[in-house]
């Protein structure tokens, strides 16, 4: 989850073409790369802001979403609220993480 920030090029890892790739990511985890990486993004960018005061650019940064434009948009599809909203106990995550890991057969690169 270290690596959130790097741009993404499972396929090739994977030495399939996108198209395959995603098609068979979609059939293991019920969506795609992209909406599995927003979500993991999310939760990283949750993490930073319930356990540390960096500003929001910083955390749009370090969850690999670039600018602060753009993880408050993310958030707020996500959850509802932006960071200037966010309540001191945000509600569950909808952790699919585990599942994904464990049931998934694409091997990740470290």
């Amino acid at each position: 989850m270290e690596r959130l920030a790097e741009p993404l090029t499972l396929a090739a890892h994977a030495n399939m073409s996108v198209r395959t790739f995603t098609r068979r990511f979609r059939d293991e985890t019920g969506t795609t790369p992209s909406q599995w990486l927003i979500r993991q993004r999310v939760d990283l960018a949750r993490h930073y802001l319930e356990t540390t005061d960096w500003p929001v650019d910083l955390v749009a940064h370090r969850a690999g979403f670039g600018t602060g434009v753009s993880l408050r948009r993310h958030l707020h599809a996500a959850i509802g609220v932006t960071p200037p909203g966010l309540p001191p106990h945000l509600p569950p995550r909808h952790h699919d993480r585990g599942r994904l890991n464990a049931e998934c057969r694409v091997r990740w690169p470290r």
